[in-house]
């Protein structure tokens, strides 16, 4: 199996991905996507899905959504992108990534059609997903849109629901560079007479969602107007929420996830199932009514229901060390913030990062220059990442360079130098999924 695996696995990272070689991989139109569905006989018309699109949290809510679902008791699938150590973990049902041995019956049995049709990486996987969701007979599927909405390839999907996380700049290239034509892409998943939810709370912002939802001929609520208040607590092991909708309290909610903005996700999550769980088509799938307490039950295990893990993950705590999936300056911005909130005391933050040559380096410098101690540039294998030596110029200016080869000779430094006498530092591990990909190497 193992082999079968590897060769199937290597078809499939045969075609053109876009972590590796930007956008080359990327292909506009949905005629590959729907040329591959249809020959896999349009798995993803024979169950609800919910799409959720957004710059930052996407995949938080998306696994937060998938959670609370399960809770209740509907089989629950969960499409999100990237994966950090297997392709399957971006097809997972109930928490759990579709089995090896499926995957490599489904390429044999659509090798032909993946070939002749030229789907990318992305394209292929997501379809697999989507098959894989129909063959398992899922109540819902929750899928985490791949860059921007209105051309990704997710949006061929007719969702029951959607949500747009908060959105910031990222992808310019692409989505635009000012806050509105990037709410402009993403707002491009929103479809007639079905509602929408949205964590953004820019008037410029909003008001593009709701521009292209009164278009389209739908509504979208913000989670300020679906709560008429919150109260947040951040702590090192996740987030205590306080709230209330217009219909039930959800108070002392503990998040499984660190960071404030854990609490904005799991409110944007609670409004979309809230509504989707006490209506059709949902709740008559469910073995639970909607109740608070399952869903309160379902934040504190998000990890092991949906299968989340990177979110300001603390892999010690004395030293400090903690990996965290933030690669844009907004996702950073966040991680400060939870570090200020649960180690202030810190005298200076050491960084271990690699990035993507599209990203915006300077904006990170500037953001973490105040606190920055130490930087180990990563270095990373992919065609669209900044050298490690391109990363120290970068930062020379404002922290001392360490040079390491891995994720893991960072951490074994970093704690050699805290025991000696650093322990108010902290260890910080960001700026692409490959980082927490070599630590699970």
């Amino acid at each position: 199996m193992a082999d079968q695996f590897a060769d199937a696995y290597a078809f499939l990272l045969d075609l053109p991905r876009y972590d590796k070689r930007s956008t080359a991989a990327l292909k506009p139109g949905f005629d590959r996507i729907l040329a591959l569905l249809d020959r896999m006989g349009n798995p993803h018309e024979s169950y609800p899905s919910i799409l959720v699109a957004g710059t930052n949290g996407k995949g938080s809510t998306a696994s937060m959504m998938a959670a609370i679902c399960r809770a209740h008791g509907l089989q629950t699938a969960l499409h999100t992108s990237p994966h950090i150590r297997h392709v399957t973990e971006r097809m997972r049902i109930n928490g759990v990534p579709a089995e090896q041995a499926w995957l490599v019956e489904a390429v044999q049995r659509y090798r032909q059609d993946i070939t002749e049709v030229a789907p990318s990486f992305f394209e292929a996987t997501l379809a697999l997903s989507l098959l894989y969701f129909a063959e398992r007979g899922v109540d819902v599927a929750v899928v985490e849109v791949g860059l921007g909405g209105r051309l990704d390839a997710t949006n061929v999907l007719n969702p029951i629901a959607c949500a747009i996380t908060r959105i910031g700049f990222d992808h310019t290239d692409i989505l635009g560079d000012t806050l509105p034509e990037i709410a402009g892409e993403k707002a491009g998943i929103l479809k007639p007479d079905t509602p929408a939810w949205t964590s953004n709370d820019d008037p410029a912002v909003l008001a593009t969602l709701r521009e292209r939802a009164t278009a389209v001929g739908t509504t979208v609520t913000s989670i300020g107007e679906a709560f008429s208040w919150y109260g947040v607590v951040a702590g090192i092991d996740g987030t205590t929420v306080d709230t209330h909708s217009r219909r039930f309290p959800y108070r002392g909610m503990s998040v499984a996830l660190p960071g404030r903005h854990q609490a904005e996700n799991a409110l944007l999550a609670i409004a979309v199932c809230e509504h989707l769980l006490t209506s059709e088509p949902l709740s008559s799938a469910a073995t639970s009514a909607w109740s608070p307490a399952v869903t309160a039950t379902a934040l504190g295990e998000v990890g092991r229901l949906s299968g989340l893990s990177g979110r300001l993950q603390v892999l010690r705590k004395q030293p400090l060390v903690v990996a965290d999936a933030a690669h844009n300056p907004s996702g950073i911005q966040s991680a400060l913030a939870w570090l200020a909130d649960v180690a202030p005391q810190a005298t200076s933050i050491c960084v271990a990062l690699g990035m993507m040559r599209d990203k915006a380096v300077d904006e990170v410098v500037a953001l973490l220059a105040p606190r920055c101690g130490r930087v180990y540039p990563i270095p990373i294998e992919s065609e669209r990442a900044l050298p490690a030596s391109e990363l120290a110029e970068h930062f020379k200016a404002v922290a001392e360079i360490c040079r390491v080869e891995r994720v893991t000779d960072a951490i074994t430094d970093f704690v050699t130098r805290a025991e000696a006498g650093g322990a108010g530092d902290v260890l910080l591990i960001i700026g692409s999924q490959y980082m927490l990909e070599q630590l699970e190497a």
